[in-house]
């Protein structure tokens, strides 16, 4: 990976996104991310022989959607929190101390 000049001394450099969210209705999901918004499907995730979750592509950016768990009732709230993880080329120690 290259970082672009100039990064100014402190600045964060990602070159990677990956997002991870729950959805209500999987398959509308992965096809409105997939025929709206351009991601590429690259994954299918099945547990049990059941779709759990689809993973999608955009240049670095990553997706994964996944099924909500209904144990907790079929209105319970969806998409409050999301996890997401930022790639970088280098350790973030070197940039700013600790």
């Amino acid at each position: 990976m290259t970082i672009p000049e100039p990064v100014p001394f402190g600045a964060f450099y990602a070159s990677e996104l990956n997002v991870s969210l729950t959805v209500s209705d999987l398959n509308a999901s992965l096809a409105w991310y997939n025929d709206v918004v351009g991601f590429i499907a690259s994954n299918k995730h099945e547990r049990d022989g059941k779709l759990v979750a689809g993973s999608l592509q955009a240049g670095n950016v990553r997706i994964l959607p996944n099924q909500g768990d209904e144990s907790q009732g079929a209105d319970h709230t969806k998409g409050v929190g999301i996890s997401k993880r930022l790639q970088a080329g280098y350790f973030i120690d070197k940039v700013t101390p600790i």
